[in-house]
C-alpha cells in the first residue's frame, strides 16, 4: 500500500512539479512530506557517493572533524553533553544582529518588509537566544541542525524577499529547524511536539512547513563544501564578537 501510494504520489510530481503537495487532501501532507525528505536523502547519498569514487580523499574529509567543527560544538558526541553547543550563541548573536539591522532600515525606509504566514501579530516574550536554546533543549536535533537551519533561512529569504524582523524569526527558526531535523536526523519529533515546543498551534506548523518548502522548492540539500564555509563562517563571526567587531556572513 506504501508503494502504491509513492508510486501514485511521485508520478504526480513528475507530471506536475512539487507543488502538487498543495493539491492533496490533509492526511495525505504527511506522507507527501515524509517521501519528498527521502528523496532528497537519496539525492544527498547518491552524490556523495560519486564524490567518493572521484577523489579517494573525500570520504576521510567528510569524517574528519576540523577545529572549526569543533569549536562550535557540531560533533558526533556533543548531542549528548549537558552543556550547551556553541553554534546556540554565535547563530543567535547573527541572527539578533540581522533583525536590528533590518528593523532599522525598514523604521528609515530604506527597506520594505514582505509580510508572510510567519510573520506573529506580536513579538514573542521568549528572546531568540532563549528560543534557540528551548528548541535545542526540547527537540533533541542533533547540533549540526541548527547550521543547516540557519542555511535554510538565507534561502527562503532570498527566495521570497523577506527580511528577517522579530515578528518573523521565531516561527522561521521553529520551521527551519523542523525541515534540518527530518532531512538530518534519523528520529525526529512530530510536527505537533514541535508546534508545542515553539509555541505555535499544530495546524500552524504544518502550514508553516509546507509554505517553507514550497517556498525551497523542496530543494534541502546542502553540500559537504558548502556545510563547511558555513560553519568556518559562522566561527568566524563568533570570534569576531569575542573582541567586540562584527564580520558580515558571506552568502553562497
Amino acid at each position: 500500500m506504501y508503494f502504491g501510494s509513492s508510486m501514485v504520489f511521485w508520478c504526480l510530481v513528475k507530471f506536475f512539479g512539487p507543488h502538487t503537495y498543495i493539491f492533496l487532501p490533509p492526511p495525505l501532507h504527511r506522507l507527501a512530506s515524509k517521501l519528498l525528505y527521502q528523496d532528497s536523502i537519496k539525492y544527498q547519498l547518491i552524490t556523495n557517493i560519486r564524490l567518493n569514487m572521484r577523489s579517494a580523499g573525500a570520504l576521510d574529509s567528510m569524517v574528519v572533524l576540523s577545529e572549526t567543527f569543533s569549536s562550535l560544538g557540531l560533533e558526533d558526541s556533543a548531542a549528548g553533553h549537558s552543556g550547551k553547543p556553541r553554534v546556540l550563541s554565535v547563530l543567535s548573536s547573527i541572527l539578533e544582529g540581522s533583525v536590528r539591522k533590518n528593523e532599522r532600515l525598514v523604521r528609515q525606509s530604506k527597506m520594505k518588509d514582505v509580510i508572510t504566514m510567519f510573520h506573529a501579530s506580536e513579538v514573542p516574550a521568549l528572546s531568540i537566544r532563549k528560543y534557540i536554546e528551548r528548541i535545542f533543549k526540547y527537540s533533541s536535533c542533533s547540533n549540526s541542525c541548527f547550521v543547516v537551519a540557519y542555511i535554510y533561512i538565507e534561502r527562503f529569504l532570498q527566495r521570497t524577499g523577506t527580511c528577517l524582523t522579530s515578528l518573523n524569526v521565531h516561527r522561521l527558526l521553529i520551521t527551519s529547524i523542523l525541515i534540518a531535523a527530518k532531512f538530518m536526523d534519523d528520529d525526529c519529533y512530530s510536527n505537533g511536539y514541535y508546534a508545542k515546543v515553539g509555541g505555535v498551534s499544530t495546524a500552524e506548523m504544518n502550514n508553516m512547513e509546507m509554505a517553507f518548502l514550497l517556498s525551497l522548492d523542496f530543494k534541502l540539500y546542502v553540500t559537504t563544501e558548502m556545510f563547511g564555509k558555513y560553519c568556518q563562517q559562522l566561527e568566524d563571526v563568533g570570534r569576531y564578537r569575542r573582541h567586540g567587531h562584527f564580520l558580515r556572513l558571506r552568502q553562497y
